[in-house]
């Protein structure tokens, strides 16, 4: 299945969640010593401290990947569920942390959450010497990679549920980096598209390939 990338500018920040025509997951990424800011502290708000009070209760410490699935019971118009994402401490993140970041909260995504819609706010985290449209590129290289699914010449069952897949992935930016992010997104779904029909290649039969 094809995943659509899109971008949307934050300026109407968590609340824009609200116009989604389907309900979405919010991923959240949060840092080691800070206080909830950005999108993670909108979301509280909307939530009625929904967030806080989980963090508190469950004693989560955003490490690095540390994943913290909070259920909204559907009381956030739009919301389905929020995904906070450890990344440890902010002047220690490299590009190399955030991908095990995405892959562990895609993971969830597709595991736990069987989620079909997600929404990231990037526009909440800094990479050093990382441009918007690299990170772009990064999490639709990493979105397309965590929800392939072999294709083996296997009969299901009856008795064996499809699998959950992404459908869409919406990332939110500053106005001025809406245009970078497209591209980005572009050029990563281009990537990761290509290297899980690398993977279906390689899994196919001989006599069928």
């Amino acid at each position: 299945m094809t995943i659509q990338f899109n971008a949307r500018s934050s300026k109407t920040r968590a609340r824009a969640l609200a116009r989604n025509e389907e309900r979405a997951n919010l991923i959240l990424p949060v840092f080691t010593g800070e206080a909830l800011a950005g999108y993670a502290a909108e979301a509280d708000e909307l939530s009625r401290g929904l967030v806080s009070k989980r963090i508190e209760l469950n004693g989560y410490e955003p490490k690095a990947n540390k994943v913290l699935v909070i259920d909204t019971d559907l009381s956030c118009e739009g919301l389905d569920r929020i995904v906070l994402i450890g990344l440890g401490e902010r002047s220690k993140l490299t590009l190399t942390g955030l991908r095990k970041a995405l892959v562990e909260v895609f993971e969830s995504a597709r595991d736990t959450l069987q989620s079909d819609h997600v929404v990231f706010p990037i526009n909440d985290v800094e990479v050093r010497g990382v441009t918007v449209e690299q990170f772009a590129e990064t999490v639709a290289i990493t979105a397309a990679l965590m929800d392939f699914e072999v294709k083996h010449q296997k009969t299901r069952t009856d008795d064996e549920d499809e699998r959950t897949h992404l459908e869409t992935v919406t990332l939110l930016a500053d106005d001025w980096a809406v245009g970078s992010v497209k591209k980005g997104m572009l050029r990563g779904k281009a990537i990761g598209e290509a290297t899980c029909n690398a993977r279906d290649l390689v899994n196919e039969p001989s006599e069928t390939l």
